[in-house]
């Protein structure tokens, strides 16, 4: 039996195979004005500073709602105490949900329908969450000081990158206010996404070998 490949969702996501990564949604989504976090609901996953993105980023267009999908761990219910008292101070409690060990089912649907994924993890060299959001058409939004950023998305080449919270939230007042413009690239991102698929890794790392 494969080994799950994206264990950075949580530890209690199972099921994923190098041929088939998450199952695809029944249909394809609408996109909804929703943005998305995904992964471990942990500290250093930075999801307090993708909050507050979204509510700074968002101020001109409160039409957008905010999913986060998350895996647990002995960490998360003290850290979602303290994301609550974020969200309650900035009045986001009607545009906010949690979704805790989210199914493959809800996270790929998720993903379908929202339009933008915000990612603030820093120090991490690939991040298969963001992956996973650029095949499902979902414009990244990544901390510079990442692989997402650096790797993944070519340093600004197939997404759009912030090194704090006010550079991020200007970056999403930007994208929001000209979604056009931002999702220009979106099908050449969509491609970008399947070149870090395993099967593509398993061709190149062939083809190395093949060549050694």
């Amino acid at each position: 039996m494969a080994s799950p490949i994206y264990p950075d969702y949580g530890s209690t996501w199972r099921g994923a195979t190098e041929e088939a990564p998450l199952p695809a949604p029944e249909e394809p989504k609408k996109k909804k004005n929703q943005i998305v976090i995904l992964g471990r609901i942990v500290p250093n996953k930075s999801i307090d500073e993708s909050i507050r993105i979204f509510a700074e980023g968002t101020k001109n267009n409160q039409s957008y709602n905010l999913v986060m999908l998350g895996g647990n761990t002995a960490e998360t219910e003290r850290y979602i105490h303290r994301l609550n008292k974020i969200i309650k101070n900035y009045k986001l409690e009607k545009r906010v949900k949690i979704i805790r060990d989210p199914s493959f089912k809800e996270i790929r649907n998720t993903l379908s329908e929202s339009r933008l994924l915000i990612d603030s993890q820093r120090n991490v060299s690939l991040n298969m969450t963001s992956i996973e959001a650029m095949s499902s058409g979902c414009i990244i939004l990544s901390q510079k000081n990442a692989g997402t950023y650096l790797e993944v998305l070519d340093q600004g080449r197939f997404g759009f990158g912030f090194s704090d919270i006010k550079q991020g939230s200007e970056k999403l007042k930007e994208i929001l206010g000209d979604t056009n413009k931002a999702s220009i690239n979106k099908e050449k991102a969509i491609e970008r996404a399947k070149f870090f698929s395993p099967k593509k890794f398993k061709e190149r790392l062939n083809k190395i070998l093949e060549n050694g």
